[in-house]
């Protein structure tokens, strides 16, 4: 009996984190179900998008950003001017306590220069994420349609 029960444990534990493979953790800061478009061949550009959320008590920074699939990664924030939205480069994303930040279309986001190659849906895009309190963590963005204007629906 007991030896079924760590089995349907174990089995509880496998399918929660099957669940949970979109997500990472840099001590308080969740990384949550980090994406990016696919890019077709020669764009030198590329955006990528997620939510962080400040779980804990303190503030928290997003710092920098880096890739091996491309020649670098600058943070982007959107600057609002009286005609245009512009895209600019900022030092750092401040991370409040308890608070969502959305990485996203038209806001927020990672801006990946120098592509080494087309991102190509359906595959993975390896991502070193350094927060001022949380240190260096690794993810993965999911690549997705060309034209996507939202994280991909959740297949579980």
């Amino acid at each position: 009996m007991r030896r079924v029960m760590f089995i349907a444990g174990l089995s509880v534990l496998a399918l929660g984190s099957a669940a949970w493979a979109d997500d990472f953790r840099a001590y308080d800061v969740e990384i949550i179900q980090p994406w990016t478009r696919a890019t077709a061949p020669g764009e030198t550009t590329a955006m990528v998008f997620m939510k962080l959320d400040n779980t804990g008590g303190i503030a928290d920074r997003l710092l920098r950003a880096s890739t091996p699939a491309a020649d670098g990664v600058e943070l982007h924030g959107a600057v609002v001017t009286t005609d245009e939205i512009k895209m600019e480069a900022v030092k750092a994303i401040e991370l409040p306590p308890g608070i969502d930040v959305m990485l996203q279309p038209g806001g927020l986001h990672l801006m990946l220069t120098g592509l080494k190659g087309p991102l190509e849906k359906g595959t993975e895009l390896p991502l070193t994420l350094t927060f001022e309190r949380g240190g260096m963590v690794d993810i993965t963005a999911e690549v997705t349609d060309p034209g996507a204007t939202e994280p991909p629906a959740d297949d579980d």
